[in-house]
């Protein structure tokens, strides 16, 4: 992917895969995503009836790959409330090694538990479409899988960084208020604003970091779906930079790679507090 602008990061790729993609010349995938996208465009709000996806064993092995190697690795790098809430997933049933969850089941828990729900992507959202959505509690999702040559890391999002970057997050209480506040605050401003709300989002709920007893514990569900972006923080690299709002907003993400730097703060709790303090005063 070759992105001119950092704005529709999000899901500019959700549908359409770019020319230099990795997976572009594989013509039986990109004929498979299609028909993953096409199915998306079945949901009704109303109805709620979420698209069931039939995972081809080769999908299943792609997500089991995955799975159980960040299982692995999430004890010594991810917080505490990602794991107790991957556990809960886990002894739910909602998450298996040997299974892609369900996007009805795993929307119905979610909305019962914290309120949020998903909603099937089938096209391209901009992004204030995507943070306005947050701002009503709801969470657009893919629902196809990366290509298996690189199970490891892909730039876009696909339903191994919906599910084990941002599901577990969701449930926890206060990364949904941030979360919630971030997209309510789109709704009235500028739209030349809209640009640092993506920045604040992609630089903590997408790739935020905890540091705690001189360690760093990670919550940014690009960072806990992407086994080379957690083997890059262990490296210790000099860009993991101390929470600062208006470097974060002034700061350029990497959007086709490996992010180069990356902002900690001390807990989930002032993290709130800091963004909440932000846009209050941003939006006076």
């Amino acid at each position: 992917m070759n992105y001119k602008m950092f704005t529709p990061m999000i899901l500019e790729a959700n549908q359409e895969l770019q020319s230099d993609h990795l997976s572009f010349q594989d013509t039986i995938y990109r004929k498979r995503r299609s028909e993953i996208v096409s199915l998306s465009k079945t949901y009704d709000d109303k109805k709620r009836n979420y698209p069931v996806i039939e995972y081809l064993s080769s999908e299943i092995e792609t997500w089991r790959t995955v799975f159980t190697y960040l299982e692995k690795l999430y004890p010594s790098v991810a917080t505490k409330s990602y794991l107790d809430s991957f556990q809960l997933l886990k002894d739910k049933g909602i998450f298996t090694p040997d299974n892609i969850p369900c996007l009805q089941r795993v929307s119905e828990f979610l909305e019962q538990t914290t309120g949020f729900r998903l909603y099937p992507v089938s096209g391209l959202l901009s992004p204030k479409q995507f943070l306005q959505g947050l701002g009503s509690k709801i969470f657009y999702c893919t629902q196809y899988i990366r290509h298996p040559s690189t199970p490891f890391y892909t730039p876009e999002p696909d339903i191994i960084h919906e599910m084990l970057g941002h599901i577990p997050m969701f449930l926890d209480s206060d990364i949904c208020e941030i979360s919630e506040m971030i997209g309510k605050a789109s709704y009235i401003c500028s739209e030349n604003k809209i640009k640092e709300l993506e920045k604040l989002y992609w630089f903590t709920i997408e790739f935020g970091l905890i540091r705690m007893d001189d360690m760093y514990r990670i919550y940014g569900a690009g960072i806990l779906s992407s086994v080379d972006e957690i083997k890059k923080i262990n490296t210790g690299s000099e860009n993991i930079r101390a929470f600062d709002i208006q470097r974060i907003v002034s700061d350029e993400p990497l959007i086709t790679d490996l992010q180069t730097n990356y902002y900690f703060i001390d807990s989930i709790t002032n993290l709130k507090y800091e963004i909440k303090k932000y846009l209050l005063n941003y939006l006076i």
